[in-house]
């Protein structure tokens, strides 16, 4: 394990910017070179990719109907690792997707380890890495250096996700103090922040 990389994981909690980089290290392990950290409450899907283009995949992704089922399914294993498309799909059902087959496939992705993060107010994270399918299988070997990586990989998200909430709330209190010295009469509430503790995301959809 490089303390370099811990380190970094640990950086990117407080410097939200940096998380685009650990993921793209992160799917370097696997041979791959893209990534994504997915917040979601079970319906809307919030995300920062490894790169703008890799955002764009994730977008039609969600968009596809397949999509927000493969999440799921993730979340469903509650699982504390990270686990491949054969632990989730059989080889059956992955000849038969069309997310796979279609989409996936013909862009050299779908080759994936993902993990499952989940916060005490129900909301959740999912941490992605994709690679060409044409490496062949991830191997047992590789999803053990991920692994390794995870207990630090989950206090960060949460780290990260509750700086972002704590920054979000003080920003709207600012507000809240700025216009109630214009318009006193008026109130208004941050009160609808308390389900949103996700860190700075590139897009959103919801499903």
């Amino acid at each position: 394990m490089s303390e370099l990389l811990v380190d970094a994981i640990y950086e990117a909690s407080v410097i939200t910017k940096n998380w685009p980089a650990i993921l793209c290290r992160l799917a370097n392990l696997i041979g791959g070179s893209h990534g994504v950290l997915v917040s979601t409450t079970g319906t809307k899907f919030d995300w920062v990719a490894s790169s703008e283009a890799y955002s764009e995949i994730v977008k039609h992704n969600y968009r596809h109907p397949e999509g927000p089922n493969r999440t799921r399914m993730l979340l469903e294993k509650k699982h504390s690792g990270f686990l491949t498309e054969s632990d989730i799909w059989t080889d059956a059902e992955l000849s038969q997707s069309s997310l796979y087959q279609d989409f996936l496939y013909p862009r050299s992705l779908g080759r994936s380890a993902a993990t499952a993060i989940f916060t005490p107010n129900g909301d959740s994270f999912i941490l992605h890495t994709d690679s060409p399918p044409s490496l062949g299988p991830i191997t047992p070997e590789q999803i053990a250096v991920l692994d390794e990586y995870r207990p630090h990989l989950a206090r960060a998200v949460l780290l990260s996700a509750r700086l972002g909430f704590e920054r979000a709330v003080a920003a709207a209190n600012a507000l809240d103090c700025a216009f109630r010295s214009i318009r006193p009469a008026i109130p208004i509430t941050s009160g609808h922040l308390n389900r949103g503790i996700r860190p700075p995301l590139y897009s959103g959809c919801e499903a």
